[in-house]
């Protein structure tokens, strides 16, 4: 098995861009989806405010115009990843208990932690789908 920046290692920005159907991101776009719900998610962790992140792409599914380049977006989920993991270790068990006011399905801290560690999962799997039809 490879690790995220294994995957990443050595894509070009062309490829990292390419999308094999109009249905299905690319890997540039799956990872600013990852990099901004560890950002959102951070900051929940922490009690700050998540009002100024909107959505990181359109509800069409299309690329916004003012992508950073990709060197840039693997640094920034780099660093996501490195602020996430601080903030969860820092979370005490009485905050893993609690549940968010705006959850609306009710799940504790623990349990959000948990599922956004399958949604990482889920999206380097295709990550790693995606590299190996490059």
């Amino acid at each position: 098995t490879e690790s995220l920046p294994e995957l990443l290692q050595g894509l070009t920005q062309e490829q990292a861009q390419r999308r094999f159907s109009s249905d299905v991101f690319s890997i540039e776009e799956i990872l600013q989806h990852l990099t901004h719900w560890k950002i959102y998610y951070r900051r929940y962790l922490l009690g700050l405010s998540v009002d100024d992140l909107g959505p990181r792409l359109p509800d069409d599914g299309s690329a916004p115009g003012n992508m950073a380049k990709w060197p840039q977006i693997i640094a920034e989920h780099d660093n996501a990843q490195r602020e996430w993991l601080k903030a969860v270790e820092s979370v005490t068990d009485e905050k893993l208990r609690e549940v968010h006011p705006q959850n609306r399905s009710g799940l504790n801290v623990a349990h959000v932690i948990g599922l956004l560690a399958l949604h990482d999962a889920y999206h380097i799997g295709q990550i790693y789908a995606l590299r190996a039809m490059l």
